[in-house]
């Protein structure tokens, strides 16, 4: 289960725009440093000055909320100060990965705010939402499909991912092949098409007369 874990973890850090983080009942230390230990997996990344991961939101949201919080809840957990320097750090470290965020509540099902919390949130994620590139190329289903499975290969092999690799694949795959591919189908459809040939012309000699 842990590997599972990891290998979620890294997909969420690689390949999402948003970040939703669950928390259950109301926004705890507990809840910000489950947070941190998903963040922990960026430590399986290898990256260089050439690429760095996509930018992301963070949504966080109070799943079955009791309590009453205002829009800037996880800014004033965000700024609270610590002489404890694992404390400190957690909340440098949500600050630094997600410069963008955003905080939402949902009470129980069946209290009066409910579809309302659930529709505010939806229309959120939709309006926010935007297509994933890598190296400068939007990713398709298929070569997403490959990504994953590079990753997957990466982190049993070795425990860690190749950012740069995931870039290439992706612009090789994903923009490079395809313009082939077009380049291609250009040239072949400008070619001549013969319809009158002497289909024996490999067999005759040069002397004979055509």
């Amino acid at each position: 289960m842990a590997a599972i874990r990891t290998l979620v973890n890294v997909f969420g850090l690689l390949l999402g725009s948003q970040v939703v983080f669950v928390a259950n009942g109301m926004a705890t230390e507990q809840a910000l440093q489950t947070l941190g230990l998903s963040l922990a997996a960026r430590s399986l990344l290898r990256l260089d000055d050439s690429c760095k991961l996509p930018e992301q939101e963070l949504v966080f949201v109070v799943n079955k909320n009791t309590l009453r919080y205002e829009g800037s809840a996880l800014e004033k957990i965000l700024e609270q100060k610590f002489d404890d320097p694992g404390r400190q750090e957690l909340r440098d470290t949500v600050r630094s990965c997600f410069p963008d965020r955003s905080f939402f509540t949902v009470p129980l099902l069946g209290m009066p705010a409910f579809d309302e919390s659930v529709r505010a949130l939806r229309s959120h994620l939709v309006t926010r939402r935007k297509p994933l590139e890598m190296g400068g190329v939007f990713v398709g289903g298929r070569h997403l499909a490959g990504v994953m499975e590079l990753v997957v290969a990466e982190v049993k092999k070795s425990q860690q991912v190749n950012v740069p690799s995931m870039n290439r694949y992706v612009i090789y795959e994903g923009f490079l092949m395809p313009l082939v591919q077009d380049l291609t189908d250009f040239a072949q459809s400008q070619l001549p098409e013969l319809s009158d040939y002497d289909p024996a012309l490999e067999d005759r000699s040069c002397k004979d007369p055509l």
